[in-house]
């Protein structure tokens, strides 16, 4: 990684906005994307995926695979131990990895209950997410861009989660 490039690090990036946040970060050529997945060998293959993209131009080289799951504390402190060893820093942070769940619970008992379901949004949406910023909150501090940013799309809407028969 070149060091005038912002280092950004970006959870469930291996699919979706995540993916595609990735890319175009890595496309403007001033960012150097880790590519956070609970899953290393998913991280690397979105990394040839994305290089063998040829709508955006990045390289491989623009990006490097971490392994990170929200849900496992021994996880998130040994993706920030290896970030502090490879970089030092880190510049930008974006909690992107999340769970959405059916919101209905199976009137016959068959799955989980409402409960359950709820529990675990909150075990990966909420305090997968707080766990993580804090673990990389002492790389923040030591880099440049200083940025924590979230996302979310509108399966996290309590507002929608409560309406029956929403479509997102």
């Amino acid at each position: 990684m070149s060091s005038n490039k912002t280092l950004v690090l970006i959870t469930g990036a291996n699919q979706g906005l995540g993916y595609y946040a990735a890319q175009q970060l890595a496309a403007t050529g001033n960012h150097h994307v880790l590519i956070g997945s609970r899953d290393i060998n998913k991280a690397n293959k979105a990394i040839e995926t994305l290089a063998a993209d040829s709508s955006v131009k990045v390289s491989a080289s623009d990006f490097s695979p971490l392994e990170i799951d929200v849900n496992s504390d021994s996880s998130i402190a040994a993706a920030a131990k290896k970030v502090e060893e490879n970089y030092g820093k880190l510049d930008i942070l974006l909690n992107n990895a999340g769970i959405a769940q059916a919101q209905e619970a199976a009137a016959d008992g068959s799955g989980p209950s409402l409960r359950e379901i709820y529990r675990s949004h909150y075990e990966t949406n909420v305090f997968g997410v707080a766990v993580v910023t804090e673990a990389f909150l002492p790389l923040l501090r030591k880099g440049s861009a200083k940025r924590l940013a979230f996302t979310s799309s509108g399966l996290a809407s309590l507002e929608l989660a409560s309406k029956p028969n929403t479509i997102y």
